[in-house]
């Protein structure tokens, strides 16, 4: 019974420490950023048709990171705009590896992409695309947590550790 117990310990033990792994490699994901954040702006700013019929927001533009448990990660970028009726969307994908580093930073590698471009008044510059070689770079960031007065609690992301206008990520589900 004693030798039972022991062995169990161990086991429990060892997979309290063990690291996801993925295609042999390690993730140390920190628990607290697994899940989808999303950063997001609109346009109180309305355009309708002289038909009445609704043209959409004047300016969009949202971020959202999904980052997972195994240490990959997908990376949406979504902007449009809209000028009188010209309606310009733009929609970027990333997915890859992220490697977290516990000093507050992490890196993205991204393995695949791709990139849409929609334009209502110019359809003959339309594209969608995969993302070349070339524009699948690797890109650090620094991350803190912030929770507001109101018990939120946001996954903020900078470009540089001093970074005064960082973006604050809320968490969300899709």
């Amino acid at each position: 019974m004693k030798k039972s117990l022991i062995i169990l310990f161990a086991v429990l033990s060892l997979n309290a420490c063990k690291k996801n792994e993925l295609n042999g490699i390690k993730a140390n994901v920190p628990k607290e950023v697994v899940g989808q954040w999303i950063y997001g702006t609109f346009s109180m700013t309305e355009f309708w048709g002289y038909d009445g019929s609704y043209q959409g927001n004047a300016f969009e533009l949202s971020i959202a990171f999904n980052f997972m448990e195994n240490g990959q990660y997908e990376m949406f970028f979504i902007s449009t705009a809209n000028d009188y009726g010209c309606r310009t969307e733009a929609f970027s994908y990333y997915k890859g590896s992220v490697n977290w580093d516990a000093e507050g930073e992490f890196t993205v590698t991204p393995t695949e992409g791709n990139f849409r471009g929609f334009y209502a008044c110019s359809p003959q510059y339309n594209f969608d695309r995969a993302a070349l070689q070339s524009e699948l770079v690797s890109q650090t960031y620094y991350y803190t947590f912030e929770t507001d007065d109101y018990g939120k609690t946001y996954l903020v992301i900078r470009f540089d550790p001093a970074d005064e206008y960082p973006t604050y990520f809320s968490e969300t589900n899709w």
